[in-house]
Parts: C-alpha cells; sequence; structure tokens
C-alpha cells in the first residue's frame, strides 16, 4: 500500500491551479491599481488572457473573485467593467 502512495505523489503538479489563480487575480488588480484599465472601462477576457498568458477559465475565475471584492462590475451584454468607486467606499 505505501508504493501506491509513493506512486501518486510521482503525479503531483508542481504549480497547483489555487495558486495559479491567486496570481492570475493579483495582477488583473494590479493593472487596475496601476491604472491600466480606468473606472467604467470594459474589460475583455480575451485582452486579460493574452495580459496575463493564461486560459479563460482562470481568468473568469479571478474575475469571480474581483467582482466578490467590488473591485469590478459583471454588466449584462457587456462583460467585466472597472467599478467606479466613490468616495463613501
Amino acid at each position: 500500500m505505501s508504493e501506491a502512495r509513493e506512486f501518486d505523489k510521482e503525479f503531483l503538479v508542481a504549480r497547483p491551479a489555487a495558486l495559479l489563480r491567486h496570481s492570475v487575480t493579483e495582477s488583473i488588480r494590479q493593472a487596475i491599481a496601476a491604472g491600466r484599465f480606468r473606472p467604467g472601462e470594459r474589460m475583455p477576457e480575451r485582452d486579460l488572457c493574452e495580459m496575463t498568458g493564461v486560459s479563460r477559465t482562470l481568468v473568469r475565475e479571478a474575475l469571480r473573485q474581483l467582482e466578490s471584492e467590488g473591485l469590478i462590475e459583471v454588466v449584462a451584454h457587456k462583460g467585466p467593467v472597472v467599478a467606479r468607486i466613490t468616495a463613501a467606499q
């Protein structure tokens, strides 16, 4: 049985998807903070994929996280848009 466990370790992924998703989220967050995307501006998924070098799935997961934080809004028929932050926020 212990041989099977050692065999399984041989196939462990060096870069877990969770860490990669976190890196993509941080990259997009930094792009917004640096002014690459301005408040109210669309953020096409294709552009984000090219910017980060990852799949649309990872970009979409990152966008969901940023939406939950209030940094972006997903507008119907328009896609992700940088949120406008008010003084109250």
